[in-house]
């Protein structure tokens, strides 16, 4: 009875509840209206800018990339597309096909930017070069990867050959003491002690010992007492050891002997004092 006495009340005070269902807002709603957002900036661009942007960023990237992607794309071409109407038109085929517009906006436009600064700052000067050393280093270096990468194949493997003719230049006794030099250990220049011109170089590689002296070489041996280096060369007519000796002291002054002019007893005094410098 207290039921129906309830429903009664119910009807007579007009009170009513409405249940409502939340709307779900279709994710392709949402997604046009990141796009609108995202090209908000870019309605100066062509049509042809735009589908360019459109075929870079696939939708299937997701809402987060695709917009970053849209927004990278937008401003790349913003920022221009450089211009290389002034080159040759070979040079500006080289560039376009090197620079696909498949890569997006941005890839291209920077890959654009770094041919026509190749292509700007000139190819190397292979014109000293023999006609089989030019076809070599066309075999070599290949111009379909694109200019930058193509010059910089063609410094290199021309710096190769320019210094392999070097080489062929040299006299054999020119290449021979340039392998010496390039081991020695060490090696020192000496002036006369009052100065003057270099007179005597002196190095040493182990217990070999090498001297220049008025432009004539010498080999001998090398040897250290204490602080004191020591270099024997020469031949002697009168016995079997080395005629000269170099004594170098830590303060870079160095001393002569010449054992052709020792006395009875064996001694001999310095030749010549000289000044040296570590190269």
């Amino acid at each position: 009875m207290k039921y129906i006495t309830l429903f009664l009340v119910l009807i007579l005070t007009g009170c009513t509840t409405t249940i409502t269902r939340p709307s779900v807002e279709p994710e392709e709603n949402s997604m046009q209206q990141m796009s609108d957002t995202s090209l908000k900036e870019g309605e100066l661009l062509s049509s042809g800018d735009q589908q360019w942007i459109d075929q870079s960023c696939s939708r299937s990237l997701g809402p987060s990339l695709w917009s970053n992607c849209v927004q990278r794309e937008t401003a790349a071409l913003k920022s221009g597309v450089p211009d290389i109407s002034k080159l040759s038109i070979e040079n500006q085929n080289w560039i376009q096909s090197s620079c696909s517009r498949s890569l997006g906006p941005s890839l291209a436009i920077r890959c654009i930017q770094r041919e026509k600064a190749a292509i700007e700052a000139g190819m190397p000067d292979i014109s000293q070069l023999s006609q089989s050393q030019q076809t070599w280093l066309a075999q070599s270096c290949s111009k379909s990867p694109g200019p930058s990468l193509y010059r910089s194949c063609m410094n290199r493997e021309s710096s190769a050959l320019a210094g392999v003719d070097s080489l062929r230049t040299q006299t054999p006794s020119q290449t021979e003491k340039s392998a010496k030099e390039d081991s020695h250990e060490k090696q020192w220049n000496c002036r006369a002690f009052l100065g003057g011109e270099v007179v005597v170089k002196l190095a040493f590689n182990g217990k070999d010992g090498f001297v220049t002296m008025l432009d004539r070489e010498y080999e001998g041996n090398y040897d250290t007492d204490g602080t004191t280096r020591i270099w024997y060369f020469g031949n002697s007519k009168k016995t079997e050891y080395y005629r000269y000796s170099i004594e170098l002291n830590a303060s870079g002054i160095a001393y002569l002997f010449d054992f052709s002019d020792a006395e009875k007893d064996g001694s001999v005094k310095p030749q010549e004092m000289l000044s040296c410098v570590l190269n």
